[in-house]
């Protein structure tokens, strides 16, 4: 049994980083480079619309999953521009002394890191080929370090989480004579509340809020007051026997971005944006679990600025992302 689940684990990993490798198709037009620049969202996207999927429980692990113990995974998130690969470290903890433990109630709390790894492509024109070329770079992002402090009560859960988003990512990363960014060099901080509750044995329903608060980075002389971002979610599943087949409706909306320069100033329109995300979610033991999903762009409106509104997203296209958990699990104490 052990070494079926180390092949398993062998598999997907090697799936995940083949996967990586392979995928070239990350653009970013030359008229959009500010807005990917200042803009970079995609290095934590991955766990922003994923960052509850430990508590989506079912009958088997429901328990085992409010026990002490360690997760190791990885994910996997594609779009046209950017691609990036998720590597979170996780521990739960629980105490007799701290966190109730009874018929009723089950608390913990959870800590985990997640490590990016960034492919992006830039085409710009050549002035000494004097034809268009390609730049693409692969590197760190920026990691993520978030806590939980995580209770169920009968057919509910409720998570309190703390999220901050550190500035690892090379904000000036030269490819030749181009700079294509890696992170967005600045350190954030994110609130966020959960909320989840069974109907029955096979539908469940949950949501989520969000805050980000975001702080200020300075790059070549230009001072970049980023734009806090909001994010609500709700969304719903249905267990079969294997597997759980679920959507959410996401909804964010971020402010403008101003520059300063030398006294002067410019802003960068912030966005209002809905996505669908369909996902599918199997057990395939209890204690590993995979996941697919889709992000898929409902609805994407431009703050304007003195009348004028934002160039489109260069990344407000349909992704699909991956992930896979596998938990070590210390029995009930």
């Amino acid at each position: 049994m052990k070494t079926r689940l180390l092949l398993i684990v062998g598999a997907i990993i090697l799936f995940s980083n083949f996967a990586l490798a392979q995928y070239t198709d990350v653009v970013i037009p030359e008229n959009n480079k500010a807005a990917a620049d200042i803009n970079n969202t995609t290095t934590t996207i991955t766990e922003t619309y994923t960052n509850q999927s430990d508590l989506f429980l079912n009958s088997k692990n429901e328990l085992n999953t409010f026990n002490s113990s360690a997760s190791v995974g990885t994910s996997l998130l594609l779009s046209k521009y950017v691609s990036v690969y998720n590597v979170p470290i996780g521990y739960s903890f629980r105490s007799k002394l701290f966190f109730r433990n009874n018929n009723d109630v089950y608390e913990n709390l959870s800590f985990k890191v997640v490590i990016p790894i960034i492919q992006k492509k830039y085409e710009a024109f050549d002035m000494v080929a004097g034809e268009e070329a390609e730049y693409k770079t692969t590197g760190l992002g920026d990691v993520i370090v978030k806590a939980n402090y995580n209770m169920i009560k009968n057919s509910m859960i409720f998570s309190f989480g703390v999220r901050a988003k550190l500035a690892t990512g090379k904000t000036k990363n030269m490819v030749r004579d181009h700079d294509v960014p890696l992170g967005t060099g600045s350190t954030d901080i994110d609130l966020s509340l959960f909320f989840s509750k069974n109907f029955g044995s096979k539908f469940s329903a949950h949501s989520s809020f969000e805050y980000e608060l975001k702080t200020d980075f300075e790059k070549d002389g230009i001072t970049y007051e980023y734009g806090n971002k909001m994010n609500a979610l709700v969304g719903g599943d249905y267990l079969f026997k294997f597997a759980k087949l679920g959507v959410e409706l996401s909804f964010t909306s971020s402010e403008n971005t101003k520059a300063d320069f030398a006294g002067f100033s410019s802003e960068i329109p912030g966005i209002t944006a809905m996505d669908a995300i369909p996902y599918v979610k199997v057990n395939l033991t209890e204690t590993m679990d995979a996941k697919f999903f889709g992000l898929v762009p409902v609805i994407s409106k431009w703050k304007s600025i003195d009348g004028l509104t934002g160039i489109p997203d260069p990344d407000r296209k349909v992704r699909i992302g991956f992930m896979f958990s596998y938990r070590f699990v210390k029995k009930s104490e």
